[in-house]
């Protein structure tokens, strides 16, 4: 069996211690600020996948449904149109000259139904469509057979208990390898980067998060090992079965749902979702996550080195990779993935609770600079991002790149990290 660990963390112990559009910055990029929501429940859409038509341009919604799309004024037209995206809804196109200035539009989201009586699913067994989505064939009919040039945004929060312990976040050149090369990697260097650590959270352990962008490019199971193992062996691990399928951009959506099998149940395997398109059985999303109660020692599959003195456990580990249709061929747009651990100390009564998000969103699919990444700024896996990214700092430049908005209690704690480290350096 072929095995797909993906991310790596590293822990460490630390001897015992602790009108019409937006305004015009610069004359550089046009704003505009909307907010998603469910049009029936008014609940934000978290993820949701937010592009500037006739452009390479896009983002995503936060977890509170919000985006900001900064346009570059070289492809702004006042009649453009922002498309907005979401799985199972219906989507919405509206015109940039009708984003309010200075203010934040409400964007509401029909979902879209299909009658089940209605839907004829060929192949006709879940295992058959699965094994059609990932066969050599329709790999290269779907996604890009040559390198792709892209820039991106990567996101890094860590957190114990309730607390921020640090945030890190990169603009990155990305080499988007191609997926009918199977010996070719993705890879991406650092263009600009930023970091805050809480220095007030004392530990004694200090997680970081290994290879953090590789490892969210990684999560394209498009290009990389099916979930655990390769698709060519995922039958003998994995039971497939159909869930109800759902609607977008008028065409139908299966559901093809995966868990390991009982026989397996030794090994640390996944359970998740793929949404395929019927017409062209492409992949447009998954999400998935490791069955970590399977066996008390799934942790071993992250951690890189732990306290002689704790017992770690793994709490959660979940994954999640979208895909955009750009041209005839579907590409990486995002993906995200949250790890919970937990650590237990000897003669203590109450565990440490520590998790890491890491997300990465493609802004720009034409991005020359990807196909020529400079060696001085690559990342590897063995990199911890929070050291790297202080060498590539440039306060003018994050206003007006696209980037992921932070959710609302996320930027009250940036703001108070931040804070935090201005009064020690007048100290």
């Amino acid at each position: 069996m072929k095995y797909f660990k993906g991310t790596s963390i590293l822990l460490l112990a630390l001897l015992l211690i602790a009108g019409n559009v937006s305004n015009l910055f610069a004359q550089d990029f046009i704003q505009v600020t909307g907010r998603v929501l469910d049009n029936n429940t008014a609940k934000p859409l978290h993820y949701a996948s937010i592009s500037l038509l006739n452009s390479t341009v896009s983002n995503v919604s936060n977890a509170d449904g919000v985006f900001v799309l900064k346009i570059p004024t070289a492809k702004f037209n006042a009649l453009d149109s922002i498309q907005v995206s979401f799985l199972g809804y219906s989507t919405v196109r509206i015109c940039v000259s009708d984003f309010p200035q200075g203010k934040v539009k409400t964007i509401r989201m029909i979902e879209s139904y299909v009658s089940l009586s209605s839907i004829y699913i060929h192949p006709n067994d879940p295992l058959s469509l699965f094994n059609l989505v990932f066969s050599p064939s329709s790999i290269k009919k779907n996604y890009p057979n040559e390198p792709c040039g892209m820039l991106g945004f990567y996101r890094e929060l860590i957190k114990r208990g309730s607390k921020y312990a640090s945030m890190n976040e990169a603009v990155l050149d990305i080499k988007k390898a191609s997926y009918t090369n199977d010996f070719a990697s993705d890879n991406a260097a650092i263009y600009k980067g930023r970091g805050n650590e809480n220095s007030n959270i004392n530990d004694t352990i200090i997680m970081k998060l290994q290879g953090g962008p590789l490892s969210a490019m990684y999560t394209d199971i498009m290009k990389y090992p099916f979930v655990g193992t390769d698709a060519q062996s995922a039958q003998d691990y994995y039971d497939f079965s159909f869930g109800n399928p759902i609607v977008e951009h008028n065409h139908k959506i299966y559901v093809l749902k995966f868990n390991q099998k009982d026989s397996v149940k030794k090994e640390c395997l996944y359970k998740g979702e793929l949404y395929i398109d019927s017409e062209t059985f492409a992949l447009l999303k998954a999400t998935f996550s490791m069955n970590v109660d399977v066996i008390s020692d799934s942790w071993k599959y992250f951690i890189r080195k732990k306290p002689a003195d704790a017992t770690l456990k793994v709490e959660d580990a979940t994954y999640e990779v979208n895909y955009k249709k750009v041209g005839q061929k579907y590409m990486f747009d995002y993906s995200r993935m949250e790890l919970k651990f937990s650590a237990k100390y000897k003669h203590h009564w109450m565990k440490n609770k520590y998790s890491i998000v890491g997300e990465l969103a493609v802004t720009d699919t034409d991005n020359p600079a990807g196909l020529k990444l400079n060696p001085d700024r690559k990342i590897h896996m063995k990199d911890i991002l929070s050291k790297r990214v202080n060498d590539f700092s440039d306060p003018e430049f994050w206003g007006s790149y696209n980037i992921i908005q932070p959710d609302e209690n996320i930027q009250s704690i940036i703001n108070k990290i931040i804070r935090q480290l201005k009064r020690h350096e007048t100290d």
